[in-house]
């Protein structure tokens, strides 16, 4: 295949690959959308700790659980302010058994050295506050999370949840240390919240008015959060590979982006994750639950799954470990990346000059 076709194929499965029909009719405004800004949707990096010299391996442990709609999760509905949400939390003897999973592989993949560790999306143990006693609970959990991100030095991205308080969908980070704010300490964990609801499975929840893509400054490189349908948004999708091309070198140059996913489509997911890996030209830990394929391999660099067993191991049924090697993966991400055509430059919009009037 042609290079023009092939990144026009990329384009469209971006946006057209199994999510709602309003992205799709989006394709047709992206090249005009994006020519006319720098920015379809702005970074924004936290610094969660100063950079390093890099490593010379990310070892990236992915955690998928058993989590099953019909068996594990029950409805929490709320009308605030004139609006209904829909909210899903898991039942009581699920969050036991998450509990337990969770907690375990985390701590083996701490164990096994791993940097960087994420669940899946609705992976983190949370209850319905109608169910008397669960807060606390999790809030043992938390504790216990950032006890294990504090011994070993890695950042964990715990799953996500649906909050009965703020109404989002969170992905929880935690961090080792997080320096000390004009305000006093930064929020550890930080709640990061999914910016795209998944309407077409029932999960109705407050989304952020602020789109701007948070980029975590870690000690190991620059990391990102995209909860299951971010991957697909055009917006998020093309306000990434627009920063990426525009201000290398900058917080906005992101190494790794996390998915925890719900995708209740045995590997519909993956398409999405490998294409934003190859349009970013950078690594993408796709991490479902272990119904719907969360057991396959599914982290990608630079558009290519990283297999074999010196990159990849199975330790637990739940845990598994990717080591990948930094240089390697910098000398591949800028050879793609300096062979960008220019029909991808009109396409995504990415311009020499860091402003374009319109």
């Amino acid at each position: 295949m042609a290079k023009k076709e092939e990144e026009w194929e990329i384009a469209l499965r971006v946006t057209g690959d199994k999510i709602p029909s309003e992205f799709a009719r989006e394709l047709k405004f992206i090249g005009p959308m994006s020519r006319r800004t720098d920015y379809v949707v702005r970074t924004a990096p936290v610094v969660l700790e100063e950079m390093g010299d890099p490593p010379r391996y990310f070892k990236i442990g992915t955690v998928s659980l058993d989590v099953a709609a019909d068996r594990d999760l029950e409805p929490f509905q709320k009308r605030v302010r004139g609006v209904d949400y829909l909210l899903h939390h898991l039942k009581p003897e699920a969050f036991n058994k998450l509990e337990t999973l969770l907690l375990d592989n985390v701590r083996t993949a701490a164990q096994q050295g791993c940097q960087f560790i994420c669940a899946n999306e609705l992976g983190y143990p949370w209850c319905s506050p109608l169910r008397k006693g669960y807060s606390q609970k999790s809030n043992a959990i938390q504790n216990e999370l950032l006890q294990l991100s504090r011994e070993y030095g890695c950042y964990i991205v715990g799953g996500t949840f649906h909050c009965s308080k703020t109404f989002h969908n969170l992905a929880m980070l935690f961090s080792p240390s997080v320096p000390r704010t004009q305000q006093g300490h930064a929020k550890n964990p930080r709640p990061h919240a999914k910016k795209t609801s998944a309407h077409s499975v029932g999960e109705i929840i407050r989304v952020p008015y602020n789109r701007d893509v948070r980029v975590y400054v870690t000690k190991y490189g620059r990391i990102a959060i995209l909860i299951c349908l971010d991957s697909y948004d055009p917006s998020l999708v093309i306000g990434l590979v627009r920063a990426k091309h525009l201000l290398k070198n900058r917080d906005d140059d992101i190494d790794i982006v996390f998915v925890p996913a719900y995708n209740p489509h045995p590997g519909s997911g993956n398409p999405a994750a490998q294409d934003l890996s190859y349009l970013l030209g950078n690594i993408v830990v796709h991490v479902n639950t272990q119904e719907f394929g969360g057991t396959h391999p599914t982290v990608y660099m630079c558009g290519e799954p990283v297999t074999g067993k010196r990159n990849f191991k199975k330790v637990t049924n739940e845990l598994r470990v990717y080591t990948i090697n930094v240089r390697r993966y910098k000398g591949k991400s800028d050879k793609l990346l300096s062979a960008r055509s220019s029909f991808f430059r009109r396409v995504y919009g990415v311009q020499t000059s860091h402003r374009r009037a319109i």
